[in-house]
């Protein structure tokens, strides 16, 4: 099994040609200046969510592989208040097929309505397909159903992915009009639907009544469920920053091999400094935090760690120097302005 390659946002900086790739590029990049300026506004890291690998969602990832390689029909993933859901099913959709290239792919996000028809579910699916979304029910299924068989024509492949993000908005009757298209896919086109469905703790009450009252429902969609967390201590936090610190893994711009850590702090960086290593000290912040509140640390959503990582850089970034060494509160600092604290009460 092929490993995670991720898919980097892409800049908004126009790169130049490859022949002043290498020393001129790290200048511009580098060196403060104008330039500098102008990739600092477009870093991925400026933006949100920040899509950087974690253990949790390679685990994800390799699960869903699975799920797609023997054809199951699918899988679901629950998880806490911020921990990355939303991220870890975007950057599954934008990599999956670097394992799985015989696959067509479609991340949709479940919406609440107060008055659920087949005609408004089709309509949302349309929608997030970027396919006109008028007529009735029957034409906007049909839409739906032609723009599937068009990605799996085009990707050569019988077997399409749905991945559903917020699953716990959608009830029975959204998963009944579901599972007839996927019927039809099947038995008509002989196309296998997947879905791999991210949701918050909700969904294990339309789980536990499906289980006892729709089997068919729970059999299809809900039988397999996993996890998916946050950092958990500070072996998966090292794992995160590890990423930020390797140009092989994360690098901006694109094509320069600069490390996002290399990237705000180029002085500490060819002195050797990583934020991997500061790992034990971020996460005896974040203990500190939680002790303020009488709380204690059981695991870290992905929003507070990664506002937290970007704060400190931002914040550190003008005191580059070798030589580099953290201020001692500088990691409480940037954890307070996570407002974790506001998480835990």
């Amino acid at each position: 099994m092929n490993d995670f390659v991720d898919s980097q946002p892409e800049s908004d900086v126009e790169v130049p040609s490859q022949s002043n790739v290498g020393t001129d590029l790290r200048d511009a990049v580098l060196l403060p200046g104008l330039e500098r300026d102008t990739y600092f506004k477009t870093h991925p890291l400026n933006r949100r969510p920040v899509e950087i690998r974690t253990q949790s969602i390679e685990t994800a990832f390799l699960d869903v592989t699975e799920a797609v390689t023997y054809r199951q029909l699918g899988l679901c993933f629950k998880a806490p208040f911020r921990v990355g859901k939303s991220t870890a099913a975007l950057m599954l959709s934008l990599n999956i097929r670097s394992t799985v290239e015989d696959l067509a792919v479609h991340l949709v996000v479940a919406k609440v309505h107060d008055k659920v028809s087949e005609r408004v579910f089709f309509g949302d699916l349309c929608d997030s397909m970027k396919l006109t979304s008028g007529g009735t029910a029957v034409e906007r299924g049909a839409r739906v159903r032609k723009a599937i068989l068009a990605a799996c024509l085009s990707a050569e492949c019988d077997q399409f992915l749905l991945i559903i993000d917020e699953g716990q908005n959608w009830g029975a009757r959204e998963w009944e009009w579901l599972r007839d298209m996927s019927n039809e896919l099947l038995n008509i086109h002989k196309i296998t639907l997947t879905t791999a469905i991210f949701a918050d703790s909700r969904i294990e009450e339309t789980r536990s009544n499906f289980r006892e009252k729709r089997q068919d429902l729970w059999g299809r969609f809900m039988m397999k469920l996993r996890t998916f967390t946050g950092i958990r201590d500070v072996g998966e936090l090292r794992y995160f920053l590890s990423m930020l610190d390797d140009a092989d893994k994360y690098q901006f711009p694109k094509g320069s091999g600069i490390s996002y850590t290399e990237f705000y702090l180029p002085k500490a960086f060819e002195d050797g400094w990583r934020l991997a290593d500061q790992a034990e000290e971020i996460w005896q912040a974040f203990e500190r935090a939680a002790n303020e509140v009488n709380r204690k640390i059981g695991e870290i959503g992905m929003q507070w760690v990664s506002d937290t990582i970007v704060d400190f850089l931002k914040n550190q970034s003008a005191g580059d120097f070798s030589g580099f060494g953290v201020d001692k509160d500088a990691w409480d600092v940037s954890v307070a302005s996570s407002r974790y604290v506001e998480s835990l009460v």
